[in-house]
This record gives structure tokens, C-alpha cells and sequence, in this order.
């Protein structure tokens, strides 16, 4: 009898929920044998010595062989241990003290932090942006994918898509969405569709990739920019260098350390690190610089929320159809009393919820300031039959 092969690398998926136990039980089938991927062809060889080295403080691991660098030469690697919970301008100090050159990205645990990063950097002129992402709704449902998906619809009762209507769809597209800060995303995400289905196109298939996909996942790197993200939305990401910025973790368990692993994975020639805690500590590589920062850094001056639907009334916006059909991501908006508007006409009003929590900020010295477009989604009410479109925004709060 043929033995049964699993082959096994790191579950690219895990952070979005998915898990490696599927994996394991297969080993209890009959004749079950486990092959491990262990070469590494990313990274310099002492980024990939550092993430083994990490990796050996987790305590239940499918992957038990380490990973081998294909690569012999080393890169720089930099841990600082911070005093101050507060890694927002350290971080950009650090940034400001290397000048990496090549891809660069940002790594830090919370949305809220990556914001922050964002704008500090920005401010001190150096251009960042924070990978967008569609966490709490599926693409197909973010306007631009779903403007494109009905204009392929329009007028062709094929199952296939002639390549006029394709055409016709896409340059639409980049009349309709030219400043929304969404279209190269959704532009590269109907490239790779094209490369995978380059003969004949089919409506089913492309809602389907549609819905299949993760708007980080079509994010590009442009020179000379900075990226800032959360760890999971760097999945299955690559950079010349990585900043990886963690806060204090009250406990850090098992899922925590594979987070962070993923997180050194990410690099491929440089690796820092600024952290408060012990956990680096014992491991030692070569060409690693280990530095003390005892200032005490205060919070920021500005800080940025991205709501999502319980932030906002959506029922609100059932009256302001008009208005919202001339709004793309990335359109400024004012800060009124109960949400946001466009001159003189509300378009967006805030949840109960998120009322409360602009009063605890309040408390504590912060006022909203500003917003922009993060997203243009459409709603389905369980009780309506008509979608509506919605508008998840960033809020930026000041305490000047």
C-alpha cells in the first residue's frame, strides 16, 4: 500500500482563522507520512538563524525541522528595548536614523498603531501609507470590484466575457474611480486574474477570485515609500527591510510567538526590532546590534480610528444615496456634530457606540479633527431587499 504524503508549510491562512490541527489529524491516517518545506530562499541567513531561534520558545509546533537559508550573507539586525509603551516615535526615529533603502515596511500589533505610524511618518515628510485592508465585509461588496463586476454584466447574457466588454468594464473603472485611493488595488486584482485567465474569462470565475481574495493581497510596493500594517496583513508578504515595533503583551502565549514569527519572517535582507519586554533576549546570531532606550515617550498628539459598520448608523445612509454615488475613497470629509459631511450636507453619522467612545477620548484631552474615505460599501439590511451603499471612514483625533 502507498503510504499517504502530507506536505506541509507554514499555514499562510492561520491569522485569518484557519488552523494547522486540520493537518495533524491527517498523520493518524493509515501509512500518513509528513514532509516538511525547510529551505528558505527569502531571507539572509541570520534573519532565518534569529526566526528559528524565536521559534523554539513555541511550544506545540507542526513544523519540527529547522528552516535552512539558501542564502549565505547576513543582514543587519537591530533589537532596541524600549522603556515606553508608547513605539510610535521611536520607531520613526529609527526610520529616520537607517534611511533603509528598497521595500520597507512597518509592524506593529493594532490598527490604531499602524495609523499613528502613518501619520507621524507622513508629518516628518517621509511617505507612508498603511496596507488597506476589507476585515468585516467581502470584497465583492466594496464598490470599486462591484462597479467593475456590473459593468460586465451589462448587456451580456453570455457566460463568458468578450474581451470588448472587459475592456469597456476597465476603462469605466478608471474614469468613474480615478482619485479613489482603492483603484490600484483593485486594478492589480483584475491583472492577476487576467494572468490566470488569459484565454477565455468567465463571470462566474472572476466573482468568485472576487470573493476568494483579500484586498492586502494586491497591495504594491512602490520605491521610496514606507508601508505600515499589522501582522497578519503582512501574510505571505516580503520586504528588504522590516521595522518591527511590539508594545507590551500581557501574556505572550503560543499564538502570540507564531504572530511575531510570522512577522520576522516577513524580512529578507534587514531586520529591527523595538520592543518592550525579555523575550529576545537569550537569542543570539550574527551581525545583531542590541541598544537600551530608557526615554519616556508620551502618547501621540494625533491619533486615527478606522470605524467599521458598528461605528456608523447604517441606516442613515438609506437617505443620502445621491450623495454618496459622488464619493470615492479617499475623499476628505468635515467633522460635525453627530458624524461627517461634505460642505454643508451630512453624509455619515456616528453609531451610539462610537459617540461613547469619542466622549472617553474626550475625557482624556483628544477631538475628532478630520476624516477620509477608507471605503465605499455596500449594505444589505436583513429587512430591505435593496442594498444600500455605506461609508467606512478613518477619524483623526488631536489633543492640540
Amino acid at each position: 500500500m502507498k503510504s499517504k504524503g502530507i506536505l506541509h508549510r507554514k499555514n499562510i491562512f492561520e491569522l485569518r482563522g484557519s488552523s494547522s490541527a486540520h493537518f495533524e489529524s491527517l498523520l493518524n491516517e493509515p501509512d500518513a507520512k509528513k514532509y516538511e518545506l525547510v529551505d528558505n530562499y527569502r531571507s539572509n541567513a541570520n534573519i532565518v538563524e534569529f526566526a528559528n531561534q524565536f521559534a523554539d520558545g513555541i511550544k506545540h509546533r507542526f513544523k519540527t525541522i529547522p528552516i535552512k537559508p539558501q542564502k549565505t550573507e547576513n543582514g543587519n539586525i537591530s533589537i532596541c528595548k524600549l522603556s515606553s509603551e508608547n513605539i510610535a516615535i521611536p520607531v520613526v526615529n529609527m526610520i529616520q536614523k537607517i534611511k533603509p533603502s528598497g521595500s520597507t515596511c512597518v509592524i506593529v500589533k493594532t490598527n490604531e498603531e499602524a495609523l499613528n505610524i502613518v501619520s507621524l511618518l507622513n508629518k516628518n515628510g517621509i511617505i507612508a501609507r498603511k496596507i488597506q485592508t476589507n476585515d468585516g465585509f467581502d470584497l465583492f461588496n466594496l464598490s470599486e470590484p462591484r462597479n467593475f463586476i456590473n459593468d460586465i454584466n451589462k448587456n451580456n447574457d453570455s457566460y463568458a466575457i468578450t474581451d470588448d466588454i472587459w475592456q469597456h468594464a476597465k476603462d469605466n473603472l478608471n474614469k468613474k474611480y480615478r482619485d479613489s485611493g482603492n483603484l490600484p488595488g483593485t486594478l492589480k486584482l483584475i491583472s492577476d486574474f487576467e494572468e490566470i485567465n488569459n484565454k477565455t474569462k468567465y463571470k462566474s470565475d472572476f466573482k468568485q477570485f472576487v470573493r476568494e481574495s483579500k484586498l492586502e493581497d494586491f497591495i504594491s510596493v512602490s520605491e521610496g515609500s514606507i508601508l505600515v500594517s499589522t501582522i497578519h496583513q503582512t501574510k505571505g508578504r516580503e520586504f528588504d527591510n522590516v521595522f518591527l515595533a511590539l508594545s507590551r503583551s500581557s501574556e505572550l502565549d503560543d499564538a502570540r510567538k507564531r504572530e511575531i514569527y510570522v512577522a520576522i519572517t516577513r524580512a529578507k535582507q534587514n531586520l529591527h526590532i523595538l520592543y518592550n519586554g525579555s523575550y529576545f533576549d537569550k537569542i543570539n546570531v550574527e551581525n545583531i546590534e542590541r541598544t537600551t532606550d530608557n526615554e519616556s515617550y508620551p502618547v501621540p498628539e494625533e491619533i486615527t480610528l478606522q470605524l467599521s459598520h458598528k461605528d456608523v448608523a447604517l441606516g442613515y445612509f438609506a437617505d443620502r444615496k445621491r450623495e454618496i454615488d459622488s464619493l470615492v475613497s479617499g475623499r476628505e470629509l468635515s467633522i460635525c456634530e453627530t458624524g461627517c459631511s461634505v460642505g454643508d450636507t451630512q453624509v455619515l453619522k456616528f453609531s451610539s457606540k462610537f459617540c461613547d467612545q469619542i466622549n472617553e477620548l474626550k475625557e482624556k484631552g483628544y477631538s475628532p479633527v478630520r476624516a477620509n474615505i477608507r471605503h465605499i460599501v455596500f449594505w444589505q439590511n436583513k429587512d430591505r431587499e435593496e442594498e444600500i451603499k455605506i461609508i467606512l471612514p478613518d477619524v483623526e483625533f488631536s489633543r492640540k
